[in-house]
């Protein structure tokens, strides 16, 4: 992905990386009115949903079955959805904390 490939496949990666990001949040209950929620559902397919979804809420529970359920992609392409998953979740955690600090303020 970030060569621009997905699956071996020369493609624009931009709205897959986006629609990861938007689901993690979403996921976490952080809404923007912007973004249409259904292209997310065109975008990722179940088991990609499945295993950022497992990844980001229960990250001790993974197995190497679900990494290798999205055997589509290269395993380079595989660590890099995981490190978008982990960014996505450091920052939705920040911006948690961000909102309950300002509440005491």
């Amino acid at each position: 992905m970030t060569k621009r490939q997905y699956g071996g496949m020369e493609v624009d990666t931009t709205q897959f990386r986006k629609a990861i990001e938007m689901y993690l949040m979403y996921i976490y209950g952080i809404k923007d009115d912007c973004v249409d929620y259904g292209k997310i559902n065109k975008v990722l397919q179940y088991q990609h949903k499945v295993y950022i979804k497992r990844m980001m809420c229960e990250p001790n529970n993974l197995s190497f079955d679900d990494f290798k359920d999205l055997s589509k992609l290269k395993t380079e392409e595989r660590a890099h959805i995981s490190i978008l998953v982990m960014e996505t979740k450091q920052r939705v955690e920040l911006l948690y904390l961000t909102k309950k600090m300002s509440l005491f303020l």
